[in-house]
């Protein structure tokens, strides 16, 4: 039985090898997507980039693409879904341009806006990283109305910041 609980966010737990989370998270991601577009929804998607759309190949030490997650980001930039992408890269001289070409490279362009976290987010790692996200994606629900989803590998990718600074959560 499901218990329907009033939330401004849904979330799941899925267990399984690296591969069947990747695969089954972006599975359910991509009923729920469907689903919300067929209710009428509109809104936005939110990417972060390492170890979540992109990884580095071991043997080779290259960027390649998650195969599922680049899939479902594909699927609904091709339908016309803003997509953004905001990741802890940080954005020194050359990098935001270094990062542009990889992801046009891999097949990733097309996305409304590319965030990489800059030196005014300071103080210890999880701290500047997860108000450098937290801002960031404020800014893009007041420019595209609604997040219909936030795509990450980290806690801070997707939920609300813990109480370590001040601000609406």
């Amino acid at each position: 039985m499901y218990n329907l609980k009033d939330t401004s966010f849904i979330f799941t737990e899925i267990k399984g090898s690296v591969n069947e989370m990747r695969n089954k998270a972006m599975e359910w991601l991509d009923n729920w997507l469907s689903f919300q577009i067929k209710q009428g929804v509109k809104g936005c998607l939110i990417f972060d980039i390492d170890e979540t759309v992109i990884e580095e190949d071991p043997r080779t030490d290259k960027e390649i693409l998650i195969k599922p997650v680049a899939s479902l980001y594909k699927k609904y930039r091709d339908m016309g879904i803003p997509v953004y992408f905001v990741t802890a890269r940080p954005d020194v001289r050359g990098n935001h341009h270094e990062t542009e070409k990889m992801l046009h490279s891999l097949g990733l362009g097309g996305y409304k806006n590319l965030f990489l976290m800059g030196k005014e987010f300071s103080g210890p790692r999880n701290y500047a990283v997860n108000k450098f996200k937290f801002t960031r994606r404020n800014e893009i629900s007041q420019e595209c109305g609604n997040v219909l989803a936030r795509i990450g590998d980290m806690a801070w990718d997707s939920l609300p910041p813990p109480s370590t600074f001040k601000g609406d959560t």
